[in-house]
């Protein structure tokens, strides 16, 4: 989305991964938040221009929640641990594996406020433009090898996890909590249009971006791809 607005020498050929829990709030069960509307008044640590305040953004849209009555505190991810120990902020909106870390440091102090699905994360294959069209006959056997990495971590998923650990050398334990926040399947639909025109606007709001026009995302996005191999997995509209 921030890439949008600058240059228009890329394209986004696929979807292959989604979850609408990657980016948590993440607090401490004695600071008394249970649910959103506990934020009024609160320091939320965040950081700044990244998936933890958009998140937030739409949080307090959901619940009228004024965003003046918050405080916010931009830090790095690893300043939100040393945050937790001298209980500078009351709650983070955090992405993982920075949720993750958090829980593990507030030990049986630390509390997910419970959220419905507002926002859903995507993870997309992008390529710049002289790439793709320098390799276009390749691409088809991109598509296969990702369609065949998706059903088998569909039906093998332990083993799956297996090789993410040894390949990226995470925490196992990291891996577990999270896994089941993910889905992973190959797909370009419409909602990715949404989504990025919904960043675009928050972007432009909050003053991240030069812009003050939204770009047209449907001009970066070459369907054609993933509809050579699986036409059925395409329902953006062009």
């Amino acid at each position: 989305m921030f890439n949008s607005f600058s240059r228009k020498d890329f394209s986004i050929l696929a979807t292959f991964a989604t979850t609408n829990r990657n980016v948590k709030l993440v607090t401490r069960k004695s600071a008394g938040i249970r649910l959103p509307k506990d934020l009024a008044g609160k320091r939320i640590g965040l950081v700044r221009g990244a998936a933890g305040e958009y998140f937030l953004d739409l949080v307090l849209l959901t619940y009228s929640i004024d965003p003046a009555s918050v405080t916010v505190v931009d830090m790095t991810a690893q300043a939100m641990e040393a945050a937790v120990k001298n209980r500078s902020v009351d709650v983070f909106a955090a992405f993982e594996p920075g949720g993750f870390n958090l829980m593990k440091a507030l030990k049986d102090d630390g509390f997910v406020v419970p959220l419905p699905t507002i926002y859903t994360m995507s993870f997309n294959l992008a390529g710049l433009h002289a790439v793709i069209e320098q390799r276009r006959e390749q691409m088809p056997k991109l598509f296969r090898a990702l369609e065949k990495a998706v059903r088998f971590i569909e039906t093998d998923p332990h083993k799956a996890q297996a090789i993410l650990v040894e390949r990226l050398r995470v925490d196992a334990s990291f891996v577990g909590w999270a896994w089941a926040d993910y889905r992973f399947n190959l797909t370009l639909n419409q909602s990715l249009l949404t989504t990025l025109e919904s960043q675009a606007h928050w972007a432009i709001r909050q003053e991240l971006v030069a812009g003050k026009k939204v770009p047209d995302y449907l001009d970066l996005i070459d369907t054609r791809p993933l509809a050579t191999v699986r036409p059925a997995y395409v329902t953006v509209v062009k």
